[in-house]
Protein backbone atom coordinates (compact mmCIF):
# COMPACT_ATOMS: atom_id res chain seq x y z
CA UNK A 1 0.00 0.00 0.00
CA UNK A 2 1.80 3.36 -0.90
CA UNK A 3 1.46 6.37 0.90
CA UNK A 4 -0.93 7.92 -0.52
CA UNK A 5 -3.41 5.02 -0.33
CA UNK A 6 -2.36 4.88 3.59
CA UNK A 7 -3.07 8.70 4.26
CA UNK A 8 -6.34 8.10 3.00
CA UNK A 9 -7.31 5.38 4.74
CA UNK A 10 -5.91 6.62 8.12
CA UNK A 11 -7.78 10.04 7.66
CA UNK A 12 -10.62 8.54 6.17
CA UNK A 13 -11.19 6.53 9.03
CA UNK A 14 -10.32 8.73 11.85
CA UNK A 15 -13.24 11.40 10.24
CA UNK A 16 -15.97 8.27 9.97
CA UNK A 17 -14.75 7.42 13.61
CA UNK A 18 -14.77 11.11 14.79
CA UNK A 19 -18.73 11.11 12.91
CA UNK A 20 -19.40 7.77 14.62
CA UNK A 21 -18.68 9.23 18.05
CA UNK A 22 -20.88 12.19 17.39
CA UNK A 23 -23.88 10.40 16.66
CA UNK A 24 -23.43 8.64 20.06
CA UNK A 25 -22.64 12.19 21.87
CA UNK A 26 -26.27 13.61 19.59
CA UNK A 27 -27.65 10.35 21.23
CA UNK A 28 -27.00 10.75 24.94
CA UNK A 29 -27.12 14.42 24.57
CA UNK A 30 -29.68 17.02 23.79
CA UNK A 31 -31.50 20.47 24.24
CA UNK A 32 -29.76 22.38 26.79
CA UNK A 33 -26.44 20.53 26.82
CA UNK A 34 -26.42 19.04 23.60
CA UNK A 35 -23.71 21.18 20.99
CA UNK A 36 -23.83 20.64 17.37
CA UNK A 37 -20.04 22.28 17.59
CA UNK A 38 -19.31 19.27 19.63
CA UNK A 39 -19.53 16.66 17.15
CA UNK A 40 -17.82 19.21 14.90
CA UNK A 41 -14.70 18.97 17.37
CA UNK A 42 -14.85 15.37 18.01
CA UNK A 43 -14.46 14.45 14.26
CA UNK A 44 -11.27 16.97 14.21
CA UNK A 45 -10.00 15.63 17.75
CA UNK A 46 -9.94 12.43 15.79
CA UNK A 47 -8.22 13.28 12.23
CA UNK A 48 -5.68 15.96 14.17
CA UNK A 49 -5.05 13.49 16.51
CA UNK A 50 -4.31 10.62 13.33
CA UNK A 51 -2.57 13.44 11.63
CA UNK A 52 0.09 13.97 14.37
CA UNK A 53 0.90 10.38 14.48
CA UNK A 54 0.58 9.32 11.02
CA UNK A 55 4.19 8.77 10.75
CA UNK A 56 4.65 6.78 13.43
CA UNK A 57 4.89 2.89 13.09
CA UNK A 58 4.12 2.52 16.97
CA UNK A 59 3.21 5.07 19.99
CA UNK A 60 5.21 4.59 22.82
CA UNK A 61 3.53 5.82 26.51
CA UNK A 62 5.63 8.69 26.77
CA UNK A 63 4.23 10.06 23.40
CA UNK A 64 0.60 9.52 23.90
CA UNK A 65 0.95 11.14 27.14
CA UNK A 66 2.09 13.80 25.56
CA UNK A 67 -0.60 14.48 23.15
CA UNK A 68 -2.86 14.26 25.24
CA UNK A 69 -1.58 16.34 27.44
CA UNK A 70 -2.07 19.03 24.82
CA UNK A 71 -5.89 19.22 25.14
CA UNK A 72 -6.55 22.35 27.37
CA UNK A 73 -10.01 22.46 28.21
CA UNK A 74 -10.62 26.77 28.42
CA UNK A 75 -14.01 26.18 27.88
CA UNK A 76 -16.58 24.64 31.05
CA UNK A 77 -17.57 21.49 30.18
CA UNK A 78 -21.42 21.15 30.39
CA UNK A 79 -21.20 17.41 31.12
CA UNK A 80 -19.13 15.09 32.52
CA UNK A 81 -19.63 12.77 29.45
CA UNK A 82 -17.94 15.00 27.20
CA UNK A 83 -14.50 14.14 28.57
CA UNK A 84 -15.93 10.02 28.07
CA UNK A 85 -16.36 11.71 24.19
CA UNK A 86 -13.07 13.69 23.74
CA UNK A 87 -10.94 11.12 25.08
CA UNK A 88 -12.52 8.71 22.71
CA UNK A 89 -11.89 10.15 20.26
CA UNK A 90 -8.40 11.33 20.57
CA UNK A 91 -7.47 7.65 20.97
CA UNK A 92 -9.41 6.70 17.89
CA UNK A 93 -7.10 9.01 16.23
CA UNK A 94 -4.02 6.82 17.65
CA UNK A 95 -5.94 3.56 17.08
CA UNK A 96 -6.55 4.87 13.30
CA UNK A 97 -2.58 6.25 12.93
CA UNK A 98 -1.12 2.69 13.40
CA UNK A 99 -3.66 0.51 12.05
CA UNK A 100 -5.05 -0.68 15.40
CA UNK A 101 -9.11 -0.76 13.93
CA UNK A 102 -9.73 -4.36 15.95
CA UNK A 103 -8.73 -2.49 18.92
CA UNK A 104 -10.84 0.35 17.60
CA UNK A 105 -13.97 -1.60 17.10
CA UNK A 106 -14.23 -3.98 19.99
CA UNK A 107 -13.21 -1.19 21.98
CA UNK A 108 -16.08 1.22 20.62
CA UNK A 109 -18.55 -1.38 21.54
CA UNK A 110 -17.70 -1.99 25.05
CA UNK A 111 -17.83 1.40 25.28
CA UNK A 112 -21.54 2.14 24.13
CA UNK A 113 -22.34 -1.03 26.04
CA UNK A 114 -20.78 0.16 28.83
CA UNK A 115 -22.33 3.61 28.06
CA UNK A 116 -25.81 1.91 28.02
CA UNK A 117 -25.36 -0.57 30.88
CA UNK A 118 -24.29 2.66 32.99
CA UNK A 119 -27.18 4.50 31.47
CA UNK A 120 -25.34 7.45 30.98
CA UNK A 121 -27.19 7.91 27.83
CA UNK A 122 -30.50 8.07 29.75
CA UNK A 123 -32.16 11.36 29.51
CA UNK A 124 -32.99 12.81 32.82
CA UNK A 125 -35.64 15.26 31.96
CA UNK A 126 -38.01 17.10 34.48
CA UNK A 127 -40.10 20.55 34.25
CA UNK A 128 -39.32 23.37 36.94
CA UNK A 129 -41.59 26.53 38.03
CA UNK A 130 -39.76 29.44 39.13
CA UNK A 131 -42.53 31.05 41.11
CA UNK A 132 -41.69 34.97 42.07
CA UNK A 133 -43.77 36.80 44.06
CA UNK A 134 -44.15 40.55 45.44
CA UNK A 135 -44.54 38.93 48.62
CA UNK A 136 -41.57 38.45 50.83
CA UNK A 137 -43.32 35.84 53.39
CA UNK A 138 -42.21 32.90 51.37
CA UNK A 139 -43.74 31.00 54.04
CA UNK A 140 -47.20 32.96 52.73
CA UNK A 141 -46.82 31.69 49.08
CA UNK A 142 -45.62 27.85 50.23
CA UNK A 143 -49.11 28.21 52.41
CA UNK A 144 -51.37 29.44 49.17
CA UNK A 145 -49.96 26.80 47.06
CA UNK A 146 -50.79 23.73 50.08
CA UNK A 147 -54.47 25.55 50.22
CA UNK A 148 -54.45 25.17 46.03
CA UNK A 149 -53.84 21.50 46.26
CA UNK A 150 -50.78 21.19 44.61
CA UNK A 151 -48.09 20.05 46.75
CA UNK A 152 -49.41 16.64 45.19
CA UNK A 153 -47.96 17.89 42.10
CA UNK A 154 -45.27 20.24 42.95
CA UNK A 155 -42.10 19.64 44.99
CA UNK A 156 -40.16 22.43 45.92
CA UNK A 157 -36.18 21.95 45.30
CA UNK A 158 -35.22 25.46 45.87
CA UNK A 159 -35.50 28.74 47.57
CA UNK A 160 -33.93 31.40 46.00
CA UNK A 161 -35.19 34.20 47.93
CA UNK A 162 -33.22 36.80 49.26
CA UNK A 163 -34.29 38.36 52.55
CA UNK A 164 -36.90 41.27 51.82
CA UNK A 165 -35.29 41.78 48.93
CA UNK A 166 -37.41 39.56 46.72
CA UNK A 167 -38.88 36.16 47.11
CA UNK A 168 -38.44 33.06 44.52
CA UNK A 169 -39.27 29.60 45.18
CA UNK A 170 -38.31 26.68 42.44
CA UNK A 171 -40.87 24.03 42.46
CA UNK A 172 -40.21 20.55 40.21
CA UNK A 173 -43.46 18.72 38.89
CA UNK A 174 -43.77 14.97 40.42
CA UNK A 175 -45.40 13.85 36.72
CA UNK A 176 -43.37 12.29 34.27
CA UNK A 177 -45.64 11.92 31.44
CA UNK A 178 -47.16 15.69 30.43
CA UNK A 179 -45.14 17.45 33.09
CA UNK A 180 -44.65 20.13 30.54
CA UNK A 181 -48.70 20.68 30.43
CA UNK A 182 -48.95 20.08 33.70
CA UNK A 183 -47.13 22.74 34.20
CA UNK A 184 -48.88 24.93 31.91
CA UNK A 185 -51.85 24.60 34.30
CA UNK A 186 -50.86 25.42 37.32
CA UNK A 187 -49.23 28.25 36.21
CA UNK A 188 -52.49 29.04 35.17
CA UNK A 189 -54.17 28.32 38.57
CA UNK A 190 -51.41 30.41 40.42
CA UNK A 191 -52.29 33.19 38.21
CA UNK A 192 -55.84 33.15 38.83
CA UNK A 193 -55.57 32.55 43.26
CA UNK A 194 -52.67 34.02 44.39
CA UNK A 195 -52.53 37.83 42.98
CA UNK A 196 -49.05 38.36 45.08
CA UNK A 197 -47.21 36.20 42.74
CA UNK A 198 -45.73 38.32 39.62
CA UNK A 199 -44.12 35.85 37.45
CA UNK A 200 -44.14 32.17 37.38
CA UNK A 201 -41.45 30.55 34.70
CA UNK A 202 -41.51 27.16 33.14
CA UNK A 203 -38.13 25.61 33.11
CA UNK A 204 -37.03 22.53 31.16
CA UNK A 205 -34.27 20.87 32.65
CA UNK A 206 -31.91 18.36 31.87
CA UNK A 207 -29.20 16.92 33.72
CA UNK A 208 -27.82 19.59 35.52
CA UNK A 209 -28.95 22.50 32.96
CA UNK A 210 -32.26 24.37 32.60
CA UNK A 211 -33.33 26.08 29.98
Amino acid sequence: MDSIQNMALVMGAAGFMGLLIGVVYKYSHSRAIYASQMIHSLVIYAVLTAMMLYLRITVSTAVLLGAVSILRFRNPIKDHRDLVYILWSVISGFCCATHMFSLLGVGSVLIVIMLMLFKATKQYDRVLLAVKSKDKDDESIIKQLDDLYLSNKLKMIENNSVGDISSELIYEVKETEGAFKTAENIKEKIYEHMPDVTEIIVMYQEDDTAI
